[in-house]
């Protein structure tokens, strides 16, 4: 990263917090803001920390051009794009898998696990405590998860194993894709390479370096 930060020591309380997340996310710094928010956490809850689901959309009987353009046409700036793992179909028109169709039109996805229903409602439940959602961007998404259940089966009187298929689905679907997707953005950076990075952003490669030889130190 290109130039000197320079941080006074202060109470750090939410607007300082705000900025700080806000500097590294508009300089697409993601892994500075990451470690940032794992520290945050680390100390409590604070929704400036927490992963946040900022918007939502949903479609149907549109090919996969309508989608992109949709995002395209956001005023985000994108970290990674997730697909469910049937995105490896290939379509009939063209020959190409989804996946690659996206990628011709700009769009990289990583493809989520193929693992059971039951182990991805799982994953969403162990990430809640961690997910921030917009209750005014994401309306039909807080409605599709309050209305997501199993499917009763009035005949035995009994529920079955797996959720109702309904207008909720889609919206729960996604959340689902999200959840067990989100060890996969780390990269593989281990939390040693996090520090590593975010003493570099703030103090420049002299970091690493033995305290006797830096200059970035304050005088004791």
């Amino acid at each position: 990263m290109a130039g000197i930060i320079s941080l006074s020591k202060q109470l750090v309380d939410d607007s300082n917090l705000i900025m700080l997340i806000n500097i590294f996310s508009d300089n697409h710094k993601w892994k500075i803001v990451e470690f940032l928010c794992q520290r945050i956490l680390e100390y409590g809850e604070n929704k400036y920390a927490l992963r946040t689901l900022a918007d939502c959309y949903e479609n149907s009987k549109e090919g996969l051009e309508h989608y992109v353009n949709v995002i395209n046409n956001k005023p985000y700036t994108y970290g990674k794009h997730i697909a469910p793992h049937d995105i490896a179909v290939k379509e009939w028109g063209s020959g190409l898998t989804r996946i690659e169709k996206a990628k011709q039109l700009g769009v990289k996805f990583i493809t989520a696990a193929n693992i059971s229903i039951v182990d991805g409602i799982e994953a969403v439940r162990s990430s809640f405590g961690k997910i921030w959602i917009d209750q005014s961007e994401c309306v039909n998404l807080i409605k599709a998860l309050e209305g997501y259940r199993q499917e009763y089966d009035h005949k035995r009187k009994i529920y079955k194993s797996h959720p109702l298929h309904d207008s909720n689905s889609h919206f729960a679907d996604a959340m689902r894709y999200l959840c067990i997707s989100l060890p996969k953005m780390r990269d593989g950076t281990t939390p040693e390479q996090l520090e590593r990075r975010y003493s570099e952003a703030l103090y420049g490669h002299n970091s690493n370096m033995p305290a006797v030889f830096r200059d970035d130190l304050p005088n004791y």
